[in-house]
């Protein structure tokens, strides 16, 4: 969304729609693991937030036996946006770097990138 005019207004309410629907979900995962809530109330608040109705039990289920892995889902997104902030170059050598890594861990790729000045402190 940092490029002017590549995302329609449309486009932009939906990649929004989508943070509002993984924030609800990392609400959802914290809450049912700490024991604050039961799988009716975790569903509860899905459908409070406005998750589909046919989705709501299979997004519960996938909380209850995949527990953190909104969490880490929403971490990654969040330490991506932070490199990207700190990056000197443009959008797509950006990814094209990052992307360069293959599969490492996002700390270490962090530490490359800053070892080989591309970050900004």
């Amino acid at each position: 969304m940092e490029v002017p005019g590549f995302y329609t207004p449309a486009e932009i309410l939906l990649l929004k729609q989508f943070e509002r629907r993984n924030a609800a979900s990392v609400l959802v995962d914290i809450k049912l693991h700490l024991g604050d809530w039961s799988l009716e109330e975790a569903m509860a608040f899905y459908r409070e937030a406005g998750f589909a109705a046919a989705r709501v039990e299979g997004e519960v289920v996938r909380n209850s036996m995949l527990p953190g892995s909104r969490l880490m889902y929403w971490l990654g997104v969040e330490g991506i946006k932070s490199l990207r902030q700190r990056w000197k170059g443009d959008t797509l050598d950006f990814h094209d770097h990052l992307l360069s890594y293959g599969h490492m861990p996002l700390a270490w790729i962090a530490e490359e990138m800053e070892r080989a000045g591309h970050l900004n402190p």
